[in-house]
């Protein structure tokens, strides 16, 4: 039988596995730290770390590990303490809404790096892609892309100056408009586009199993969901 001590130990333990999950969102963490007036030097002398850790946690972008951990999340909880959340802000609404700007970031930066690996900018890529297996309608494209129709026949322009893409007639009505991946551009669009699909996924490496597995399922049901037929903005897009 275990004696009191033991008891004791096995209570503070999962109160310590308690304290490693309890974190508030990386965005709460900052607000806190920065209504205290602390840097994230001091927070990680503090917690005999390196500033840039801090600033990750900061950023969602690792998350503290023990032994740090447990105290991180105690030096949060005092602090939201001393600085409760005003009760005319919404919280849940601004930092959902900021992680889903962030987020928008991340894929366009990683798909940004991916297109240039083949010399392309990222408009021209996306072009290029949509056209790669059948030839569209210039004003579905326009509408499917979200751009007006003078900033595709830009984009179309200087992509068809490479010789990737070409425009024609269509047969069942001359006034209608086609566009299509010249055999050049179809092997490269072929080319990246294999790559995008095997790449972009890799902006969430640092999620674990189940992790990945609920991004997956999330990013699937939004697109599932989602019209792109038509544009979503009124605005023009940079070609």
């Amino acid at each position: 039988m275990p004696t009191e001590d033991e008891l004791l130990g096995n209570v503070d333990a999962l109160l310590e596995q308690v304290a490693q999950g309890g974190l508030p969102p990386p965005a709460e963490r900052r607000r806190l730290r920065e209504a205290a007036g602390l840097s994230q030097a001091q927070v990680a002398k503090t917690l005999d770390t390196r500033r840039e850790a801090v600033g990750n946690w900061e950023a969602g972008r690792t998350a503290p590990r023990p032994p740090q951990r447990a105290a991180y999340a105690k030096l949060l909880e005092k602090l939201a303490e001393c600085f409760p959340v005003p009760d005319d802000e919404a919280p849940g609404e601004s930092v959902y809404g900021d992680k889903l700007f962030w987020l928008s970031v991340v894929i366009q930066r990683k798909y940004a790096q991916i297109c240039a690996e083949f010399d392309l900018t990222s408009s021209q890529a996306t072009l290029l892609c949509a056209v790669r297996d059948e030839p569209r309608q210039m004003a579905d494209l326009a509408a499917s892309l979200g751009m007006t129709k003078n900033a595709l026949s830009q984009l179309v322009d200087r992509t068809a100056r490479r010789e990737l893409v070409g425009r024609a007639s269509s047969a069942q009505d001359r006034r209608v408009v086609m566009l299509s991946a010249t055999p050049t551009g179809k092997v490269l669009a072929e080319a990246l586009y294999a790559e995008v699909i095997k790449r972009l996924p890799e902006i969430a490496r640092n999620l674990d199993a189940d992790g990945q597995r609920d991004f997956e399922r999330v990013a699937t049901a939004l697109v599932d969901t989602s019209d792109l037929s038509s544009p979503t903005s009124n605005q023009p897009v940079t070609p």
